[in-house]
């Protein structure tokens, strides 16, 4: 019975949270207003990053508020904060990088010898990156490091919460997640059960 009530609780708060969504997202559309973002920063973190041993990590910012939408153009820089091995001291603050261009720079030109994880704060909405990290030259061995937008301001779970998704991911014998289409998929996976 607990389960039931937990189940149908769960549900009608997602439902009510889209709907809210989506009406607001509807009332935009209709009314052609401009949605901005109330703390125009966008926080991406690079969970990798290297200059050691023979590797080289380029990093790529890009400013992708120029599309074909309507989307207001902003510029700005973006701060990047090293973590980890030989991290430089202080931050690094980028030129501006308008709407519609792209920062580029090496590891090694930034923080040479440095190994660990950077976050880049920009003063921009919409930010995108990657971290393309490979041997010097590209010859051998290469990947991509996507990225990751961080939620503004970071959160951390009230223990509640994580225990109850604890207990979730229990009962379906799985991994708890920790994000909204974590939630859902575990949702439905406890419902169907």
């Amino acid at each position: 019975m607990k389960k039931i009530i937990l189940a149908v609780t769960s549900m009608a708060v997602l439902l009510a949270i889209f709907a809210v969504t989506y009406q607001r997202a509807r009332a935009g559309e209709q009314t052609g207003e401009n949605v901005t973002a109330p703390n125009p920063h966008t926080r991406l973190l690079f969970p990798f990053a290297t200059n050691q041993a023979g590797f080289d990590t380029g990093i790529t910012i890009s400013n992708t508020s120029q599309d074909p939408f309507g989307t207001k153009h902003e510029s700005g820089t973006c701060t990047l904060y090293f973590y980890g091995e030989a991290a430089p001291s202080a931050p690094i603050t980028t030129p501006d990088v308008l709407a519609g261009t792209a920062y580029v720079s090496l590891v090694s030109v930034l923080a040479p010898g440095f190994q660990g994880y950077f976050i880049a704060d920009c003063s921009f909405y919409l930010a995108h990156g990657v971290a393309f990290v490979s041997d010097v030259g590209a010859d051998k061995l290469a990947w991509s490091v996507p990225g990751l937008v961080l939620e503004t301001p970071r959160k951390v779970r009230h223990p509640r919460q994580r225990r109850w998704l604890d207990e979730l991911g229990r009962l379906k014998g799985g991994r708890p997640t920790y994000t909204l289409t974590g939630y859902m998929y575990e949702f439905l996976n406890y419902i169907a059960a």
